[in-house]
């Protein structure tokens, strides 16, 4: 996951050929290939054990109380200082029953599959997924993933982006 979100990050014009030629081609990709191909490139994000253990747990959460929202068990600021982090928290979200979500079966694939489907952002107002993703802004993310086939969407991801 951290290799595709940095490849997105460092080379997003060659991310939009690799990755969404086909969705810009089908008039799927709510504008994410012409954005990213003129955007120049970001920092890459580095591992932070704190925002990763935030994030996990909140996939976890999510997953066992089959809930889905960016608030269900407090804030992703209050998440991340519950762990120790102190700088500011950007968080994205996904979910999805797709076999091509399952991490536990092939996590090179998932990553694939959940930074496309955050990156396109379909139907979000103002492509905040994308943003973040993309925010130069921001130097460390925790990434957290959580199956469990009795919830709604079987596959949580969350990303939790930070500053310092």
């Amino acid at each position: 996951m951290l290799a595709e979100i940095n490849f997105a990050r460092t080379k997003p014009a060659d991310y939009a050929n690799q990755r969404l030629k086909s969705e810009y081609n089908s008039g799927t990709d709510n504008g994410a290939y012409n954005d990213l191909t003129s955007r120049s490139a970001v920092n890459a994000l580095t591992l932070n054990d704190l925002l990763t253990t935030s994030a996990t747990k909140y996939a976890k959460y999510m997953a066992d109380n089959n809930v889905f929202g960016h608030t269900e068990n407090g804030t992703p600021q209050s998440r991340a200082q519950a762990e120790g982090y102190t700088g500011s928290v950007g968080e994205n979200i996904a979910a999805g029953s797709y076999p091509s979500y399952n991490a536990e079966s092939d996590p090179n694939g998932a990553a694939i599959a959940f930074v496309k489907l955050l990156i396109i952002d379909t139907g979000i107002s103002g492509v905040g997924h994308r943003k973040n993703i993309l925010n130069g802004s921001y130097r460390v993310v925790g990434i957290g993933f959580y199956r469990n086939t009795a919830s709604k969407y079987d596959n949580y991801l969350v990303q939790d982006f930070g500053t310092k």
